[in-house]
C-alpha cells in the first residue's frame, strides 16, 4: 500500500509539504518475523485470551499452585511452569508444520483459540500460548528464537530480565541458563504426537544451538515498553508490569 501524508495551511490551494511511502500492511495474525521485527513477538503472547483463562481455571480447580514470584523457591516456580505444561499437554494438540499460504506477506502466528479448536499448531503457536499462560500466572516469560528453533522460558526472579525488550546475544541466553537465572523449555514436547514429560522438555544450556541467529523476547520488558497483546488485553489483576531492574550480569 502507499501511504501519503500532506501538511496543509487552511485556505491554501497546495499542501505545504507531502511525503509518500510504500508500506507493508499485515493482518492481525501476520508477523514480519524474528529477523525483521523480533520484539513484536511479545504481541502474540495473549495472557488475557479466553484460551489462557480456560487453562488457568482448569489448573486452579485441581491444584492451587499459582503464587507467581511470591514463592521465591526455584522449585515452587518450576512447579507452576510444570502445571501449565501438563494442562496444555492434556488438551491433545498435535504438532504440525506451518501450512504454506500463497499471497501471505508475513509469518502466520496461530492464535490460542485456533490452536485449541483445530487441535494442531506449529512450534511458535505452542510457545506463544505457553508464554501467555505463564504471564497469566504472574511469571515473567521469555520467547526465545535460536537458530531455526523457537522455545519458551521464564525468569526465576521477578527482578531479573534483559535490559531491553529482547536480547540478541545467544551467549547471554546460554549464560543466564547456566547461572540458573532462567529456565528454557521445548514446547513441542507437549504435543500429542511428541509427548515428552515436563522434565524432559526442559532444555539444558548445551542443547541450545552453538551459533546462528538469536533473539529472546522478554515479555515483561516488552509490556513496559508498550508492546501489548494483539487480543484479550492483560489480566486485570496484573496490568502492565513495571520493568524489571536491569541485570548486573
Amino acid at each position: 500500500a502507499v501511504l501519503k501524508v500532506s501538511v496543509w495551511q487552511k485556505g491554501a490551494a497546495e499542501p505545504l509539504a507531502s511525503l509518500e511511502r510504500t508500506v507493508m500492511l499485515f493482518a492481525p495474525d501476520e508477523w514480519e518475523g524474528p529477523q525483521a521485527a523480533p520484539e513484536l513477538a511479545a504481541a502474540y503472547v495473549c495472557p488475557g485470551s479466553p484460551a489462557a483463562a480456560g487453562v488457568m481455571g482448569e489448573i486452579g480447580r485441581s491444584l492451587a499452585v499459582f503464587s507467581g514470584y511470591e514463592d521465591h523457591r526455584p522449585a515452587g516456580i518450576r512447579m507452576q511452569a510444570a502445571a501449565v505444561y501438563e494442562t496444555i499437554q492434556n488438551r491433545g494438540i498435535f504438532l504440525s508444520p506451518p501450512e504454506p499460504e500463497p499471497g501471505r506477506l508475513g509469518l502466520r502466528v496461530g492464535q490460542a483459540e485456533e490452536l485449541l479448536a483445530r487441535k494442531q499448531g506449529d512450534a511458535l503457536a505452542f510457545s506463544a500460548f505457553y508464554c501467555a499462560c505463564l504471564e497469566a500466572a504472574g511469571l515473567h516469560p521469555l520467547l526465545p528464537f535460536a537458530g531455526e528453533e523457537v522455545y519458551a522460558g521464564w525468569w526465576l526472579s521477578r527482578e531479573d530480565g534483559w535490559e531491553m525488550p529482547g536480547q540478541t546475544e545467544l551467549d547471554a541466553l546460554r549464560t543466564a541458563a547456566e547461572e540458573k537465572r532462567l529456565c528454557l523449555l521445548d514446547c513441542t514436547g507437549m504435543a500429542e504426537n511428541v509427548g515428552l514429560p515436563f522434565r524432559e522438555a526442559v532444555l539444558r544450556p548445551e542443547q541450545l544451538p552453538a551459533d546462528g541467529f538469536c533473539f529472546s523476547a522478554d515479555i515483561a520488558r516488552a509490556r513496559a515498553a508498550g508492546i501489548l497483546p494483539i487480543s484479550g488485553g492483560l489480566p486485570e489483576e496484573t496490568g502492565a508490569p513495571a520493568p524489571p531492574e536491569p541485570s548486573a550480569r
